[in-house]
């Protein structure tokens, strides 16, 4: 073999064959493989070392050898024909399935202090005792807490047992020991702390005496108690007697007739057939068909001990009360001869007065007045409130002193103030300026002739007819009943955004259809399609383009069909038809066809030309040659 002394630099790597010998850009040496990745050496097929080879690591799924120092081994099978494997130093622990290995000792007894004349072993496990499968630390026969027969003994002290435990005494603490029979105690006493709080028998208890409360005892004979005394918490709330009860004193509600009872407390009841007095103060009266207050002045007080002054007076320092009650029929207070105070109506011919509803009635031809400040007048008069009763605090309608109006406010500022919607069947006569704050909607015609100054929307289904102009400080639609909520003031047909219309704000317009017009100047252009018969000024120009763009700067996005195209600055199109294109930077995102191939470097000594024929291109520069490439 002949002997070069030559070196060869592969900057992007070296392949001998397809999958000889391969080094890649990155270093990694591929043997039998065109893609040797993750190690420095790949090597796909058999190795044969003759040498030594010292390796930190090495995870081999099969190895085999003849004589191998280890520190570690991790293997998938390992089989040893023949030979021992063993520690140089330390023990050799196994971890696995050993059901195939052999000569292993059966017993799980270890001698833990050999060769000191005593027996001490332990079992690695558990032990039992005729079984073959123990869960106590000690396990004589079947498991006692699953089978009824076996002894359970554990290390943490506990024994269970299945059956009988026999022994001559027990010492310990025995509250968890159950099911025992009363009759096999003949020793030692009860402590009371043991009986329960209450004993019930079926038969006759004899005692010398009997201690504690005797509220359960029943059916207890009244002669046999001899001693004591009764407290009046031991009598009935009723005595129902035939005879006379004689007392000192009397406390409490008496039926029946007092023929020689001389005083009777302030807070007493009486109840007779009738009384006659000049002046009469108790506690409560009841009076059973009618009650006459006659003579001069004839007059009655509640609450009060001086003369009422008025027919009937209710003068307390607490609460007063009087109070016009029927439990199944109207309850009225009636005032001079023609009005009443009404409630608890049942005349159904009086569609709103129902039986719960509080009816003021003036049956004559009069006024119902409501006077409000009626004596010496003074400051902070109030006003007349209308108010839901499960909303208090939020009267529904308020009436002021000075007769303005308020429906849904307590401090109208205008005669009639209404908070909320309004809405009025008849027509409405505006004399003077209509002024809205908020959004206008109007259902059918409208004729203004004087101002009409809107704050929000302006609705009509029908038409607004008037000679005027419209100022508004929000949106403004026409043909259209929805205005959008997006950045454009005046809509005509709709929302172009989400269909068809146009709409236009202080800064642009857009439209879904066709713009026309004989000359368009615009600061940023983005129209799908333009149709102009004039010129089209625009810094920037976005979208779809048909005609000569001679002085373009910039062209960004959309289709250009144009017979000269002439940018100065940067173009972005998507398809572009055009006989002549100048430009300084192109992208292009769709398909670019030149039938005339390619030239850049426009105005320079040299420029490239690329033309294309077939599946070869060439590449040719004047004045210095050409050169092509074939692709396959």
């Amino acid at each position: 073999m002949a002997n070069y002394n030559k070196s060869f630099n592969f900057r992007n790597g070296v392949q001998v064959d397809n999958d000889n010998f391969i080094v890649n850009a990155n270093g990694l040496v591929g043997i039998g493989t065109t893609i040797p990745k993750d190690y420095l050496l790949n090597v796909y097929g058999d190795a044969r070392v003759t040498g030594l080879v010292t390796a930190t690591n090495a995870n081999i799924t099969n190895l085999s050898v003849g004589l191998a120092t280890l520190t570690t081994l991790n293997v998938g099978i390992t089989s040893l024909t023949s030979g021992i494997i063993t520690a140089t130093s330390g023990v050799v622990t196994y971890y696995g399935d050993g059901s195939k290995l052999s000569n292993l000792p059966t017993s799980q007894w270890i001698d833990v202090n050999p060769g000191a004349g005593v027996s001490s072993i332990y079992a690695a496990g558990n032990v039992g005792i005729a079984t073959t499968l123990p869960t106590f630390n000690l396990q004589i026969g079947a498991n006692p807490l699953v089978y009824t027969a076996g002894i359970g003994i554990n290390s943490n002290g506990n024994v269970y047992s299945a059956g009988i435990i026999t022994a001559t005494s027990f010492s310990g603490f025995g509250s968890d020991i159950s099911l025992l029979n009363a009759s096999n105690i003949t020793s030692g006493t009860l402590s009371t702390s043991f009986f329960p709080s209450s004993i019930q028998l079926s038969g006759i208890i004899t005692a010398s005496s009997f201690v504690g409360s005797g509220a359960g005892i029943t059916a207890i004979n009244a002669d046999n108690i001899t001693t004591g005394t009764l407290s009046t918490s031991r009598l009935p709330s009723n005595i129902v007697v035939s005879g006379i009860i004689t007392a000192n004193t009397f406390v409490g509600n008496l039926t029946g007739t007092a023929t020689t009872a001389t005083t009777l407390a302030p807070s007493g009841t009486v109840s007779v057939t009738s009384v006659n007095s000049g002046f009469t103060s108790t506690g409560i009266a009841t009076v059973t068909e009618a009650l006459y207050v006659v003579g001069y002045p004839a007059k009655v007080g509640v609450g009060t001990t001086t003369l009422p002054e008025a027919d009937i007076e209710v003068n307390k320092t607490g609460i007063s009360s009087i109070r016009v009650i029927s439990t199944n029929n109207v309850a009225t207070i009636g005032i001079g001869r023609s009005a009443e105070v009404r409630t608890g109506n049942t005349n159904t011919f009086y569609l709103y007065s129902t039986p719960t509803s509080l009816d003021i009635i003036n049956s004559n031809t009069g006024n119902v007045n409501y006077y409000l400040d009626y004596g010496t007048a003074g400051l902070g008069t109030g006003a007349f409130h209308w108010i839901y009763g499960q909303d208090p605090s939020n009267p529904i309608m308020s009436l002021t002193y000075d007769g303005k109006l308020g429906i849904g406010i307590t401090n109208p500022t205008s005669d009639l103030y209404v908070v909320g919607t309004s809405y009025i069947t008849g027509i409405t006569t505006v004399d003077s300026n209509l002024s809205v704050s908020s959004n206008l909607t109007v259902s059918n015609n409208a004729t203004v002739t004087n101002d009409l100054t809107v704050g929000g929307d302006i609705t009509f289904s029908g038409s607004l007819t008037g000679n005027l102009g419209i100022t508004t400080v929000s949106r403004l639609g026409i043909s259209t009943n929805t205005i959008s909520s997006n950045s454009y003031e005046f809509f005509v047909g709709g929302d172009p955004v989400f269909g068809p219309g146009v709409a236009i704000t202080a800064s642009g317009i857009r439209a879904s259809g066709i713009i026309q017009a004989s000359n368009l100047t615009a600061t940023n252009a983005n129209i799908t399609n333009i149709n102009s018969t004039g010129i089209i000024t625009s810094p920037n120009f976005s979208g779809s383009l048909t005609g000569t763009a001679t002085t373009a700067s910039n062209v960004v996005g959309g289709i250009a069909t144009v017979s000269t195209l002439n940018v100065g600055g940067n173009t972005t199109l998507g398809i572009t038809t055009t006989t002549v294109l100048n430009a300084q930077s192109l992208s292009v995102s769709g398909v670019t066809t030149s039938q005339g191939g390619f030239t850049s470097g426009i105005g320079v000594t040299n420029p490239v030309q690329i033309t294309v024929s077939g599946n070869v291109l060439t590449f040719t520069v004047t004045g210095v040659g050409s050169t092509s490439l074939t692709l396959f």
